[in-house]
């Protein structure tokens, strides 16, 4: 496996681009202050977060007026998770009782 997965998968794996993207997934377009206020993070934290998921692909922005409004790259995503959550059907007891991943946090 690249280097590269291991990026994309390390993108994927931390808390607050999580919470980034499950928020975008419910709401659509926000703005930077819109996020930060919603998951109590501060500006500077989220945008180094953003730009992570924009580096990779998994998010996208815009320019609107004086804002930049942050959306899910629904062409990728939706198929990540949608694979994510095929695969969870399956395997999500033994995925959560796997202690080397949660020995690993």
């Amino acid at each position: 496996m690249s280097d590269v997965y291991l990026y994309i998968l390390q993108a994927l794996a931390h808390k607050t681009r999580l919470e980034i993207i499950d928020l975008l997934k419910k709401k659509g377009e926000m703005s930077v202050l819109e996020i930060a206020e919603k998951l109590s993070l501060e500006q500077t934290r989220l945008s180094h977060a953003l730009k992570c998921l924009r580096n990779c692909g998994l998010v996208e922005s815009k320019v609107n007026g004086k804002f930049r409004l942050y959306s899910l790259n629904k062409k990728f995503t939706e198929k990540i998770f949608n694979l994510l959550d095929e695969h969870l059907k399956e395997y999500r007891e033994q995925i959560l009782s796997c202690n080397i991943i949660k020995n690993e946090k």
